[in-house]
């Protein structure tokens, strides 16, 4: 297995081609995007939309009326919901207030049903209509109001009190548009952030969201594995499934529980189930996590041990649905099961692990979802999993594979397809990555009529990516899933720019896509060079990420940087534009026809800043450590490297605080800490 990999890097977890080798850099030149005003800008896109020149002006003291028969569809709780979301916005932009009307004559805005329409279709009509209210929401049931309401949001964001006449007629291309949030590897979100992603989810129409634990949840059983790091506790758990359910998202339960168990298996309760427990006590690795502990399915209560969790988690949230994860089984069969996959095969092993945690939530009226990559690495696995189990079917690539679509849907398969925001193991989001990987990706489950999609967001090596840096990658996916015909990149680049930044000229949006092209020494570069060092030998699972088989930590590290010579090279170059790049932020995140939303996702021009200059002292480190293992490489004045690192630090610290519980940020300071230990060594050697 490890030869059969050894040419890939693995990132996020799940292996990746290592990606370019160089990367173009363009003179930050401001242009004009200029959207017509007359048409909304609206992510995602409705399937029609009839736009004039003519406005409705909104009354100062509007009124909504809720139609008998919403209240057939939809709870009070989640009505009062809707109507303040709409309250919200119209006080934020216009200073119009909105209070219940009673009688739909007397009302500005008119929410109401007809059951002729599909549950999930809307149409939306603002019009000046004498003895009709002016803005009348029709859905076919609860969801098509949810979704009509964001849209009517979106307008009324962008109009004030005076909005466009226009007619929509609206309904999602799929039925499933959900996210797959890592809150295991580093960042534990507080209560409130979470509550900020599901807003900035109900607003782009999602309406499911899978939690993505590993240890990070407080079971009782199981303290051993997550005392120390955090974790999300039982009570923030179900206000937040009930938050969520308010908003229209269901909140899926997905868990770890089979590859991806390194902090359960490194316990000394629980090692005894790994597979590798020898290994147990080897030290904390960003790398090896990513590697490392795969649950044994021949050790004996193994079982028994996983389905506890499984049922302890689920029992938090109302969703009758569960993602089991199970992808990367890496350790399976090379540890304690080796002879029994050496009788009956790895995949055979894999097969009935699965099966039987499947089989345990089924038994429980529960519908199992889980990763499709060990099934479609080892076909003969399609035979052995039950038809009813839908697959997740994820790749990140730039150019993801069709085919792995098409053999899951021709073999009677439910699959959700899965691509990824692109924004792991960065400061900068990859955006031209995220949008090819989405769209195609989403492309294909269109065709192949999968259930649903889910976007992921991981959090690799520490979870050093700031949430708010998958903004954009999200309304990537909400528009690529709702729409089987999307726009082109440059005009969602555009929409997305006025909704998520304020900047109707699309500007914005323009430099964070090219600021993500100047990364030309990444924070997995620098975790995977500090991590090279294992007691000043190779570590073994940097090398087997790196395909390296060196013997020597020098000669390891020197190629590992001369593999990167070529991006590293430029540094001076990306770091001039990651400078114009800023400028030209400071510009048009400040000046905006109509106001971003500010919260915990909020990109502002502070945040840029922050992470703008971090990637910028990265490239220098890249730069400078190159230099000492090539003489012909010239190098960089380090005068004050080491203090702006760890200046930078504190503010990265800040910001991680203001949003998340402190969880696994003392893994990240001790990265930095050994960075700029050897830039002061060697500065003064």
């Amino acid at each position: 297995m490890r030869k059969q990999h050894s040419h890939q890097r693995i990132e996020r977890g799940r292996i990746a081609d290592h990606g370019p080798t160089s990367q173009t850099i363009t003179t930050c030149r401001p242009k004009e995007h200029p959207l017509n005003i007359n048409t909304p800008v609206l992510v995602p896109f409705p399937k029609q939309i009839d736009a004039s020149d003519d406005t409705v002006p909104f009354p100062a003291e509007g009124a909504i009326s809720v139609d008998a028969s919403v209240h057939e569809h939809l709870t009070a709780r989640r009505i009062d919901v809707l109507i303040q979301q709409l309250r919200d916005e119209l006080s934020s932009v216009s200073g119009s207030h909105l209070h219940r009307a009673t009688h739909s004559a007397d009302a500005s805005i008119l929410l109401t049903v007809d059951e002729a329409l599909d549950d999930d279709a809307y149409t939306l009509s603002i019009t000046r209509n004498d003895g009709y209210p002016p803005v009348v929401l029709t859905a076919g049931g609860a969801t098509g109001l949810r979704d009509g309401v964001q849209t009517l949001r979106q307008i009324i964001r962008q109009y004030g009190a005076l909005l466009p006449q226009l007619q929509i007629v609206d309904e999602p291309s799929m039925t499933i548009r959900a996210l797959s949030y890592d809150v295991s590897r580093g960042r534990v979100p507080t209560l409130d952030t979470l509550e900020a992603l599901a807003d900035v989810m109900c607003l782009a129409k999602y309406n499911q969201l899978q939690l993505y634990v590993e240890h990070t949840v407080a079971l009782p059983e199981f303290r051993e594995s997550w005392i120390g790091h955090d974790p999300l506790t039982i009570e923030e758990l179900q206000a937040f499934d009930m938050y969520c359910a308010d908003r229209g998202i269901e909140l899926v339960p997905e868990m770890a529980t089979f590859g991806h168990m390194y902090e359960l298996m490194r316990t000394r309760q629980f090692r005894i189930y790994g597979e590798m427990p020898n290994d147990a006590d080897r030290p904390f690795s960003f790398v090896e996590r990513m590697l490392h502990h795969t649950v044994s399915p021949t050790a004996p209560g193994s079982l028994e041990l996983v389905t506890r969790r499984i049922d302890e988690y689920a029992a938090l949230f109302q969703s009758r649905t569960f993602n089991i994860g199970a992808d990367e089984t890496f350790d399976l069969g090379h540890g304690r099961s080796e002879s029994a996959a050496a009788e009956v095969g790895v995949p055979r092993l894999y097969a009935d692990f699965v099966g039987a945690l499947c089989r345990h939530l089924k038994e429980r009226n529960v519908q199992p979802i889980m990763y499709a990559d060990i099934a479609l690495r080892h076909p003969e696995l399609l035979d052995l999993i039950d038809d009813d189990v839908i697959l997740a079917n994820w790749d990140y690539v730039r150019h993801p594979s069709e085919n792995n679509v098409r053999t899951i849907s021709r073999q009677g398969f439910r699959q959700m397809v899965c691509p990824g925001v692109q924004t792991w193991n960065r400061l900068l989001p990859n955006l031209d990555d995220a949008w090819s990987n989405i769209s195609e990706m989403c492309s294909y489950g269109h065709r192949y009529h999968a259930v649903g999609m889910i976007v992921t967001d991981w959090g690799d090596y520490g979870h050093v990516n700031d949430p708010a840096m998958s903004v954009p990658g999200l309304l990537y996916a909400a528009e690529c899933s709702w729409n089987s015909t999307p726009g082109d990149q440059a005009t969602v680049n555009q929409r997305i720019s006025a909704l998520t930044f304020g900047d109707v000229t699309g500007v914005a949006i323009d430099e964070l896509v090219r600021a993500g092209r100047l990364q030309a020494f990444s924070w997995a570069d620098l975790v995977q060079y500090i991590e090279l060092d294992d007691q000043g030998r190779p570590n073994r699972d940097v090398l087997f990420v790196l395909g390296q088989n060196e013997k020597e930590l020098h000669a390891a590290r020197a190629r590992f940087l001369h593999e990167r010579a070529e991006l590293i090279s430029r540094f001076s170059q990306c770091n001039q534009r990651l400078d114009d790049c800023l400028q030209c932020l400071a510009t048009h995140l400040h000046s905006s026809r109509f106001p971003a939303r500010h919260n915990a996702l909020c990109i502002d021009y502070d945040l840029m800043a922050m992470l703008i200059n971090g990637q910028q002292l990265f490239n220098s480190v890249g730069a400078w450590l190159l230099a000492q293992y090539d003489d012909g490489f010239p190098a960089p004045d380090i005068t004050g490297l080491a203090d702006g690192m760890e200046e930078w630090y504190l503010q990265f610290e800040a910001r991680w605080r203001s949003i998340g519980k402190e969880a696994d940020l003392a893994r990240i300071r001790d990265v930095m800490q050994r960075v700029t230990q050897i830039l002061r060594d060697r500065k003064a050697s």
